[in-house]
């Protein structure tokens, strides 16, 4: 680690210049810079923290190396989502070095920043940053992540359609920067909250792969009587063969039309605004994510309810427009869909927990049937007509009540991630601003 009294910021005031009053470039005073920031701060401009790294690299590269573009880091994260091989990109490349921060340059509302955790190549859509001798590289990576950084770098941006960062104009944003002391300890605090954060998404993400396993045996095997999976191979004659594959003798195969009401959705006309409200929420494609529903930007009025129709909550929506294809949710409230989402009411007879499994897990004939168009897209008629396994009905409350076990896991866990990012973005902000110091933490802890 430098020594404090030789870091950028010591030197600066070894020579006289508070590193927070601007100096002679007429930049405005720390308390001026962003809420939380106190006249006592020492803050620098973001070239004080890191060298803009122009090296290149064209035609052959080392087949060896990983390449990282765009398309590899993910918004608001600072961990890649992955890479490719080098090999792979013919165009010319940015070179960086581990530790180097890869900050998203085209797009900057993207938000996309990351800390190299390797050597490699990047695309030229991407500043490569190098933290300066005397900064603690993790700290100065985690004032890149800050929400008003992001902004000044949409703010500053140069174009309209295909915005890119200005590094000239964004470089100069000054920045609340304290002792490499004081660097390194929040670096360790939010790389606690981050590492706590990567395993939680690890654990959700085998349980979900977990629950995938489960769901594909309980929609083949089915559980007895007694409550345990039946064993195909032991009692190869409690099965039969159908068109969506071998399933339990008691069971049928089912269009979803004959297992529920179809409705497809539809949106009021922009000729009538009253219809737009707080009564019902209006759920789109993009409000849902991974089987889950979000929440509605917008919501259906009383004037509304002649041009909607309102489905129950344990329904089943189905993307059948458009990119989104096939994305799947189950409604938890009464709520209107728009005209892309069909919707699967069950008859009361069936499981609406088991049919929205058994949906789910047989959406893969929607991409059969949509095929390759320009648009795809699958009318109500032809999803009607999809086919599902159907259990009889005391069966598929078994099924579903064992699902909802590994649902309700997977869901405390979500709770779990949800309260550490909330966390550490109140952290983030706190302590990259100086809005809470922490040695006034350390004193606090220790007594």
């Amino acid at each position: 680690m430098s020594d404090p009294k030789t870091t950028p910021v010591a030197r600066m005031q070894a020579e006289g210049r508070n590193p927070g009053d601007g100096g002679e470039t007429g930049a405005p005073d720390s308390a001026a810079l962003h809420p939380g920031y106190g006249e006592e701060l020492t803050a620098l401009p973001l070239s004080e923290l890191v060298d803009l790294v122009v090296d290149k690299i064209a035609g052959q590269k080392p087949d060896d190396m990983p390449y990282v573009g765009l398309e590899h880091i993910t918004k608001e994260s600072p961990w890649l989502r992955g890479w490719g091989n080098s090999k792979d990109s013919i165009s010319t490349n940015g070179v960086f070095r581990r530790g180097d921060i890869l900050f998203g340059k085209l797009r900057p509302n993207l938000r996309k920043s990351v800390q190299a955790p390797f050597d490699g190549f990047s695309s030229t859509d991407i500043l490569i940053l190098r933290p300066k001798d005397g900064f603690d590289s993790r700290f100065v990576g985690k004032v890149f992540q800050l929400d008003h950084v992001f902004r000044e770098a949409e703010k500053t941006s140069i174009g309209t359609g295909m915005p890119r960062t200005n590094w000239r104009a964004f470089k100069q944003l000054r920045v609340f920067t304290p002792c490499a002391e004081e660097q390194r300890r929040i670096a360790e605090i939010l790389d606690t909250l981050d590492n706590a954060i990567q395993k939680t998404e690890q654990l959700i993400a085998k349980l979900k792969q977990i629950k995938q396993g489960l769901l594909h045996d309980l929609l083949t095997r089915g559980i007895d009587e007694n409550g345990q999976l039946r064993d195909p191979i032991a009692h190869p004659e409690q099965f039969k063969d159908s068109v969506v594959g071998r399933i339990p003798l008691s069971w049928e195969v089912a269009a979803i039309g004959t297992v529920g009401d179809v409705v497809t959705g539809a949106t009021p006309p922009s000729s009538a605004p009253d219809s737009w409200g707080e009564l019902y929420p209006f759920v789109t494609p993009g409000e849902i994510h991974d089987g889950t529903i979000s929440r509605a930007e917008r919501s259906v009025s009383e004037k509304g309810l002649p041009f909607v129709r309102i489905i129950p909550a344990g329904t089943t929506l189905v993307v059948c427009i458009g990119s989104t294809l096939g994305k799947t949710a189950q409604t938890s409230e009464d709520c209107a869909t728009n005209q892309q989402i069909n919707a699967v009411i069950p008859h009361e007879i069936y499981d609406a927990n088991y049919v929205y499994h058994a949906i789910s897990a047989h959406i893969y004939q929607l991409f059969r049937i949509a095929g390759l168009q320009a648009v795809p897209i699958v009318n109500k008629s032809q999803f009607s007509g999809l086919l599902i396994p159907l259990a009889p009905p005391e069966e598929q409350s078994r099924i579903a009540q064992v699902v909802k076990v590994q649902d309700d896991r997977i869901q405390a866990e979500f709770t779990c991630l949800r309260k550490l990012n909330t966390m550490k973005e109140g952290l983030m902000h706190d302590l990259l601003t100086g809005k809470v110091r922490v040695t006034s933490i350390s004193g606090a802890s220790s007594k």
